[in-house]
């Protein structure tokens, strides 16, 4: 059951402790392939026993307040590190992977935000990690250390979880970079907790919701809509990889029809991707008679979207 926490929880290690073992048989996170299956999935206790592990790694590696910068792929490996940071008392940067095909801009932003946060360890996986040292992220002479939590050992240590103030920093958000040098936010304990509550109530997120996403985790709005705000809750989170949706934007409401979701993200740049017309016009029908809410961010909505979508689901 989706309860909300009790009053004396004002931090997030406090917190992903309660939700656990309030609901460990109950799905936390799941990744979807491009063919809409099921790639991999966690339920809340499997995922405390992962972050349970991983924490004990990180605790052993670097000392408390430590930034600790994430590079992943979209999935369920992003989250464990998210929340093994916190719960060790670390401060997560989620940070976009290095990309080939953008070498020079990517090796900037990433450096930038590296050096701005001051962060002593990368977690990424052993993919990401090899691509790094070959595009020279990593040079020998850095003093940041890198730990492929893919390669570490999964079983789970005794580990006390660190239980921070309410107004100490929980992580780093980072601005894009697309036009200036990235720009990073502090975020607090207690803001995550607020900011998911405003979220959860203003969606209408109840036991029987179900999210998806498919935007990035390191944008503030898929972390907190593909991360933060479902854990809280409660609910699953499906999570599709944004290039999933960029190759074929109709995946979108394929997922949302198949999985019966109930909430999902709507940024305006994309909607002119996504063709939602009547039936007969030669765009497929998805039935979604189970949404509850499409959330809109980034800028303000133009009529036409709104209008469409609601047609198409009355």
């Amino acid at each position: 059951m989706a309860k909300l926490p009790p009053r004396a929880i004002h931090n997030l290690p406090d917190f992903f402790e309660h939700r656990c073992r309030q609901q460990p048989d109950e799905l936390a996170y799941a990744l979807i392939r491009d063919n809409l299956e099921i790639e991999s999935q966690l339920t809340y206790g499997q995922l405390e026993q992962r972050v349970r592990a991983l924490a004990s790694h990180l605790a052993q590696a670097v000392p408390q307040g430590t930034r600790i910068l994430l590079l992943y792929p979209q999935g369920i490996d992003v989250a464990c590190a998210f929340w093994a940071c916190a719960c060790a008392g670390l401060i997560a940067v989620p940070a976009p992977a290095p990309d080939p095909i953008r070498r020079k801009h990517s090796l900037q932003r990433l450096r930038a935000i590296i050096d701005d946060a001051d962060a002593a360890l990368v977690l990424t996986t052993s993919g990401i990690h090899a691509l790094s040292s070959e595009l020279s992220l990593t040079r020998a002479a850095d003093p940041i250390k890198w730990m492929a939590t893919d390669q570490a050992d999964s079983a789970a240590e005794s580990v006390e979880f660190s239980r921070p103030a309410n107004s100490s920093l929980a992580y780093l958000q980072y601005t894009s970079g697309s036009t200036a040098t990235p720009r990073g936010a502090m975020v607090s304990h207690g803001n995550v907790l607020a900011h998911c509550k405003a979220l959860k109530r203003a969606g209408g997120l109840s036991d029987g919701s179900r999210m998806l996403s498919w935007l990035p985790y390191f944008h503030d709005y898929g972390l907190l809509h593909g991360i933060l705000v479902p854990f809280y809750a409660g609910i699953p989170s499906y999570l599709m990889s944004p290039v999933t949706f960029l190759r074929r934007p109709l995946r979108w409401l394929e997922a949302v029809s198949r999985l019966e979701i109930t909430q999902n993200q709507w940024v305006p740049p994309w909607q002119s991707l996504v063709a939602i017309q009547p039936s007969g016009s030669g765009i497929p029908v998805f039935l979604v008679p189970g949404v509850g809410g499409i959330h809109s961010c980034s800028r303000p909505q133009s009529e036409s979207p709104v209008s469409c979508i609601s047609a198409a689901m009355d």
